[in-house]
């Protein structure tokens, strides 16, 4: 009971503070005439954190094999957390906004301090399945190819939505869609 509270409870209480905060202290900028970039970062960090704190109830429930992966890909979506402000929808550009100021920081926080909880406590599992046999290299290890495959799935969700905001759907056929996400996937691995 102990270990399944080790490894839920972060994700739980990481997830929800990610969830409510783009919401109401760490909100996008108010008084543009139309949703800008920051608005749509608010609303992806909030998606992002209803998935991690999934993750976090769902390993109450689940074998300690399976509470390692969801550690790992909460911690793959806080990467996600983190690319979303910084660089993948972004915020607005001026200094002093609240986005800038509040949300971008806030978020970044939470983003580091969900990896790096969710990296100890798939370690510490990793040990404890192993009676004391798993190294770092193999924490690593796991790390890295949870981390790649999050990336893939990343893209995608990014990609193929672009594609139809774009007005491009009607022009790439879904095998050619395919065939972008499988060489990025060839290409991720290489």
């Amino acid at each position: 009971m102990k270990n399944k509270l080790f490894a839920s409870v972060p994700n739980i209480l990481f997830g929800a503070l990610i969830t409510i905060a783009p919401q109401t202290f760490a909100h996008a900028c108010t008084g543009h005439d139309m949703p800008g970039a920051c608005h749509y970062s608010q609303q992806a960090a909030t998606g992002i954190g209803v998935v991690i704190l999934v993750f976090g109830v769902v390993a109450l429930f689940v074998a300690p094999q399976i509470r390692i992966g969801l550690n790992i890909a909460a911690a793959a979506d806080a990467l996600l957390l983190l690319a979303v402000p910084t660089f993948l929808i972004g915020i607005c550009k001026g200094a002093m906004m609240h986005c800038r100021m509040v949300m971008l920081p806030t978020l970044i926080v939470f983003g580091v301090l969900t990896i790096v909880f969710a990296a100890i406590v798939s370690l510490f599992l990793l040990k404890a399945l192993g009676h004391g046999k798993a190294s770092l290299n193999e924490a690593n290890v796991t790390h890295t190819v949870m981390s790649a495959g999050a990336m893939v799935a990343g893209g995608l969700a990014f990609t193929i939505p672009g594609i139809w905001m774009l007005g491009m759907a009607d022009e790439a056929s879904v095998a050619e869609m395919l065939l972008v996400a499988l060489s990025g996937v060839a290409l991720g691995l290489v």
